[in-house]
Parts: C-alpha cells; sequence; structure tokens
C-alpha cells in the first residue's frame, strides 16, 4: 500500500521518438546498458494503489506533455483533480531550473502563509506557472530550443512549458 501525497515530482529525460512517446527515463543504467524507463500508464497504476492521486503532478523532463496526456487518458477520472506541469518541447536545463525555482518558490510561500490544505488548489498552481514563465522569459523566449540559439548574439529558447489545470469542477 502506497501513502498519499499532495505533490508528485518527477524528473529525467523525455524520449522524443514518436513511436516511445509517454516514456521518462532516469539516470543510471540497466544490466543491458540502457536507461531506466517508466511508461504513463505505470506511473498511473501505482498511483491507482495510493489513497488518492497527487493535487499537483510536476513532470520535468522534455517532451513530458505525450507523458501527461497519456496519464489523462487512461486514467481520466483519478486525473480529473490532478493539475499536471509538463514541457510540449525539448527543454534547456537553465529554462527549467529558473521555471521550476520560480514555480516552487510560489507554492512554498502559499504553503508557509495558508497551509498546505489551501495552497495546493488549481489556482495556486496556475499563478505559480505564470511566475514560473516570468522567471524563465527573463533569459529564454519560451520556444522550441535549437541547436542554432545564440550563436549570432540572438537569444535562446528555453523550451514550451504546458500547464494542464484541474479538468473537473472541484480545485
Amino acid at each position: 500500500q502506497y501513502r498519499s501525497f499532495d505533490i508528485l515530482y518527477l524528473a529525467g529525460h523525455g524520449d522524443d521518438d514518436k513511436k516511445r512517446k509517454g516514456h521518462i527515463y532516469f539516470a543510471g543504467a540497466n544490466q543491458a546498458g540502457r536507461l531506466h524507463a517508466l511508461r504513463a500508464a505505470d506511473l498511473g497504476q501505482k498511483l491507482e494503489k495510493s489513497d488518492s492521486w497527487p493535487k499537483l503532478i510536476y513532470l520535468d523532463f522534455c517532451e513530458s506533455e505525450a507523458f501527461a496526456q497519456d496519464l489523462r487518458d487512461k486514467f481520466s477520472k483519478q486525473a480529473a483533480n490532478t493539475a499536471i506541469v509538463s514541457w510540449s518541447t525539448r527543454a534547456r536545463d537553465g529554462a527549467c531550473l529558473l521555471f521550476c525555482g520560480a514555480f516552487f518558490s510560489y507554492v512554498a510561500a502559499r504553503i508557509r502563509s495558508r497551509g498546505l490544505v489551501d495552497a495546493c488548489r488549481n489556482e495556486v498552481f496556475a499563478q505559480a506557472f505564470v511566475e514560473g514563465e516570468v522567471a524563465m522569459q527573463s533569459e529564454y523566449e519560451l520556444r522550441q530550443p535549437s541547436d542554432y540559439d545564440g550563436s549570432d548574439g540572438s537569444s535562446m529558447g528555453g523550451g514550451v512549458p504546458v500547464y494542464s489545470g484541474v479538468l473537473s469542477g472541484r480545485s
């Protein structure tokens, strides 16, 4: 039996291979020399064993929007009250750090001022997302990164974060 929790944060490497969308890869190779993989369906099954789904799932890996959509498609009833942050494109590490830092700083400040239950709400996560975008845009553009970014002094694409709020009427 798993415990319930309010926020689930997953960081790793996404797969931009169209045949294997909806996977996250973690550091540390298995015996065959491949990275450990987790499918959205596997995570959903593990979450079903917990007391309740988290109020927020933060997917911090490239092209994680496919993973988020897979969770929503396969576990629509369970995920209806879960907000999800993901990336629709590849993302630069620096952009992810700026976005994530601002996002969770905002959430942490709300937890300190309101308490955990009142802070873990859709409207808090939506505003935290805006704070993350603003922080990220201080150094990066909200667009797909390119291998040529910055080589001519132009700004760099950091990636495109996506916020999928609570789908049901409750927040």
